[in-house]
């Protein structure tokens, strides 16, 4: 019983896990498009080393780091976007 309620929480965990992975990740694709290299360096490159350690521990299956990193990508990319005109290229 135990093992069950484990595991079920590690899904759950990884589910809300791998949606914000996924977020940030087209965050930061539509940072990419909107030239956000250029106009918003520091946010950009800062979404794109916090989602790659957010793969990295999704990989490691770490689903609470991989969470964190994941927002941490997910909010740079954010800023990153809004600077660069949010996609007005």
């Amino acid at each position: 019983m135990r093992l069950a309620a484990v595991a079920a929480a590690g899904l759950l965990g990884g589910c809300a896990t791998l949606e914000t992975v996924g977020k940030a990740r087209e965050a930061l694709a539509r940072a990419e498009a909107s030239g956000a290299e250029a106009r918003a360096p520091y946010d950009y490159h800062a979404a794109r080393a916090y989602l790659e350690m957010a793969e990295h521990e999704k990989d490691e299956l770490d689903w609470k780091a991989a969470r964190e990193w994941a927002q941490k990508a997910l909010d740079h990319a954010s800023r990153a976007l809004a600077a660069a005109g949010g996609g007005d290229r």
